[in-house]
């Protein structure tokens, strides 16, 4: 098989490393399609964070199973800045490697895939894509798939955490936020935000808090909006992509959705409250609203 790791050239041309910046569109940087995976020359490391049995029942070619209810286990009981060395030993038993694109395949749902993206993100992986569509997309396109497993050379890896990559609780109180100027993007359910769906000690919603249900980025299909949809639903909602964004949900899935969502359409301080609102209910001297 041959794959691309980067999908931003035309497929006569040889990857460069300077220059390429100006070239790409935002959504390419972010999203590779089924055809642009198989039809590449380079060979990116593709990473499958399905469940294990669906893993197994067949995959793309090559691909290598990554654990993601284990590595989200593990980032709810320790946010990725308190355990490095785990995802250093998790990443360097897959022969991850810096200088190597990553590109994952979910399930049906984007919540999922999108949260592994953030956590990947957020322990120094530089490029990180997300196969459009998931595994099942693979398959509408009739490519190719095994059940043969393939092992890599574990590697070791030197990752660094990127902390503008994560709020915690104490940036989300009033005089943090007034602060820092930043806007806080509430992923959830309507009913969650208005409080009348409560999941945690306390309903609601926190103050000033700009409700866009993760939904809203992508379609009936779990494929994300094009950049300029996306835009759209930003403005009509009233944020401004160019100032500091926090989004969150309940536990870091949804609000992951979001956070792709942003950045693919040129945010570029974009944090996610990881902890959300499971935390958030349950803090006696963070304020709610309804």
């Amino acid at each position: 098989m041959r794959v691309i790791a980067f999908v931003f050239f035309a497929a006569c041309q040889p990857f460069c490393a300077a220059g390429w910046a100006n070239e790409i569109t935002p959504q390419k940087r972010y999203l590779m399609s089924a055809g642009e995976v198989h039809n590449s020359r380079s060979t990116p490391l593709i990473l499958d964070v399905r469940d294990r049995e669906s893993f197994e029942a067949a995959h793309i070619p090559e691909s290598q199973w990554a654990n993601a209810p284990a590595w989200t286990q593990r980032s709810s009981e320790k946010l990725p800045s308190e355990s490095m060395d785990f995802w250093k030993a998790e990443l360097g038993q897959l022969g991850v490697q810096l200088d190597q694109p990553t590109v994952l395949v979910g399930g049906d749902s984007p919540t999922g895939v999108a949260r592994i993206w953030w956590l990947l993100k957020a322990v120094g992986l530089a490029d990180v894509r997300i196969l459009d569509g998931g595994f099942s997309a693979w398959q509408q396109a009739r490519l190719p798939t095994t059940k043969d497993i393939t092992s890599r050379t574990a590697t070791k890896l030197e990752l660094q955490f990127q902390p503008g990559r994560l709020a915690v609780l104490t940036d989300m109180l009033p005089s943090a936020r007034e602060r820092s100027q930043c806007s806080v993007l509430d992923n959830r359910s309507d009913a969650e935000y208005a409080g009348s769906r409560q999941l945690g000690p306390r309903g609601g919603h926190i103050p000033g808090a700009i409700h866009l249900e993760w939904k809203q980025f992508v379609d009936a299909d779990g494929k994300y909006l094009s950049v300029e949809d996306i835009r759209r639903k930003l403005q009509s909602a009233g944020v401004d992509i160019k100032a500091p964004l926090v989004t969150h949900c309940q536990t870091g899935g949804r609000s992951s959705v979001a956070a792709f969502a942003l950045e693919m359409a040129g945010a570029t301080q974009v944090r996610n409250y990881y902890r959300g609102w499971s935390e958030y209910s349950a803090a006696t001297q963070a304020p709610v609203e309804k």
